[in-house]
């Protein structure tokens, strides 16, 4: 390849092009007629380090790309200033947000972002990094913050509804019951299910819980929550023994 010597304002640069990876040197010889009219020769060697383009792309909160909630993204391509990098990813969206970017993906799998920029005037691939994307994990159904065990009585006719907890989640995600049904023993000694719509106890459920006698268990099945993707999903039941 041929090397291009230009001068500008009284400075010469060399722009030696690069085609493979590794530890470089390059010699010359600088030739000019000085004050005398004798031309002069200053003979010069240099190494230079060629490397590939350098980008960093990573999850701000993890490498883990969740469906249903907005992923912060950090990209940086070394050299390059932040409004000349671009960037597309494979499965969902990504656009940029502030500082960085944000990720919003809608299919379970793999996704891909490629990164490019512009340098010297062209649009150049500067790196690619492969995430994983997940659903949202399952949250826990809690009434007064428990999901099984003993609970006093009183705490239990006075609390609201059932709360779907999300635990050791790196995102603010906040889940909504959306039914269950509440079984309880009758004076009969039969079972009977009330049907709720939404995360509180309607009155129905309301006065059974206060009328229940110490040592009664309760149970609140077929719980669903609505998962911020839209999803309906079912959660573990709550079984509970009046104290």
């Amino acid at each position: 390849d041929t090397v291009g010597v230009t001068l500008r304002n009284g400075k010469g640069y060399i722009s030696i092009p690069t085609n493979a990876l590794g530890l470089k040197s390059f010699k010359g010889d600088i030739a000019f007629k000085g004050p005398t009219g004798e031309i002069e020769h200053y003979p010069y060697s240099i190494s230079y380090q060629v490397a590939a383009p350098s980008t960093t792309i990573s999850a701000t909160a993890m490498n883990v790309f969740y469906i249903g909630v907005p992923n912060p993204v950090d990209i940086a391509a070394s050299g390059v200033a932040k409004d000349k990098v671009s960037a597309s990813i494979t499965n969902g969206s990504i656009s940029k947000s502030g500082e960085g970017w944000v990720v919003n993906v809608k299919t379970p799998g793999k996704a891909t972002i490629n990164v490019s920029a512009e340098v010297d005037g062209s649009r150049k691939t500067m790196g690619s990094m492969e995430f994983r994307v997940k659903k949202i994990p399952t949250p826990i159904a809690e009434i007064g913050g428990q999901s099984s065990g003993a609970i006093p009585k009183n705490k239990l006719a006075t609390t609201a509804g059932i709360i779907a907890q999300m635990e050791n989640f790196e995102f603010d995600v906040r889940v909504t019951v959306a039914s269950f049904k509440f079984v309880y023993t009758q004076a009969n000694g039969l079972s009977k299910e009330v049907p709720v719509s939404g995360p509180r106890f309607d009155d129905k459920v309301k006065q059974i819980l206060r009328g229940i006698k110490p040592g009664s268990r309760v149970t609140f099945e077929d719980i669903k929550a609505k998962m911020p993707d839209g999803e309906l999903r079912k959660l573990g039941s709550i079984v509970l023994k009046a104290i």
